[in-house]
């Protein structure tokens, strides 16, 4: 299972409207932002149960070729960081006092946009040590 970022969860283009909002349209707006933040945990969630799982792929890739463990050990810290840090965001933007600010907008943006790269460079990662385990396994493509 793919952990899709890009076409499922749009936060940037959130983030980056943010400015433009009319105050009276803050709480639909971190409303917004917090559902698409629970979405990419729970997509986060259901890969980490599919892959992690005792008879996952994780654990098949471990089995034919120990040499990837310290690989996988780092994806899974890598997924645990990467939890609590959309954990984090998710509870600022429950706090209904969310005061929007350009400083505080910035910092939001940033750190949304952070969340959304950590994403993808854990999807990419987990793609690329599945990959290079093909390639040991079977000798790749050809």
């Amino acid at each position: 299972m793919a952990l899709a970022v890009g076409g499922v969860l749009d936060l940037r283009s959130a983030a980056d409207h943010v400015a433009d909002l009319d105050r009276r349209l803050v709480d639909e707006w971190r409303r917004a932002v917090r559902d698409q933040l629970d979405e990419l945990r729970r997509m986060l969630d259901l890969h980490s149960d599919e892959v992690e799982r005792p008879e996952g792929l994780f654990s098949q890739l471990i089995e034919d070729d120990p040499r990837l463990g310290a690989r996988l050990d780092r994806l899974r810290r890598d997924r645990r960081r990467l939890r609590g840090e959309l954990g984090e965001l998710h509870r600022t933007f429950e706090d209904q006092a969310l005061v929007v600010r350009p400083v505080a907008l910035a910092e939001l943006r940033d750190r949304l946009r952070a969340i959304v790269s950590a994403s993808k460079v854990y999807h990419d990662r987990v793609s690329a040590v599945t990959w290079d385990a093909y390639e040991l396994d079977l000798g790749g493509p050809g």
